[in-house]
């Protein structure tokens, strides 16, 4: 949790963390070792938690996580899916590339990016927008006074 950034991506590398855990272990001398499936559960459980996305570590995760919440029968749910595997090129937006890569008739790229465009490529955010502002216009004129 502690390697989450605003936007609801953890971005520590699972190799380095678990590096992490066995320098804790060694200087704890812990008897047991955090394990590569360990990391894994804990970061699912993490991305299980609301907001869909939170928790990825990169976009193409984050979306995937949220296309995978859908109703199964959602339209060109299958070309959405099949459009993350080609990050290069949907970033780009580049279309042929897009069709050579995935195999998808370039007539259902466009409906598949208009689902990909309605989610959250932020979910963290959501946090950042609900936190309550604890100043206020008291607090702020004292500190101007001095």
């Amino acid at each position: 949790m502690d390697s989450m950034d605003d936007m609801g991506f953890i971005r520590i590398d699972i190799d380095e963390l678990l590096q992490s855990f066995d320098t804790m272990a060694n200087f704890y001398q812990w008897d047991e070792r955090v394990e590569y499936d360990e990391v894994m559960a804990v970061l699912r459980m993490i991305q299980s938690c609301d907001p869909i996305g939170v928790g990825a570590r990169h976009l193409s995760e984050c979306l995937a996580i949220q296309l995978s919440k859908l109703d199964a029968n959602t339209q060109y749910l299958k070309e959405a899916k099949a459009l993350l595997t080609a990050g290069e090129h949907l970033v780009s937006n580049n279309i042929k590339a897009l069709t050579e890569r995935t195999g998808l008739a370039p007539e259902n790229i466009t409906p598949a990016l208009n689902l990909l465009r309605t989610l959250n490529p932020s979910p963290g955010l959501l946090f950042q927008i609900n936190q309550p502002d604890y100043t206020s216009s008291r607090t702020v004129t004292i500190f101007q006074m001095y």
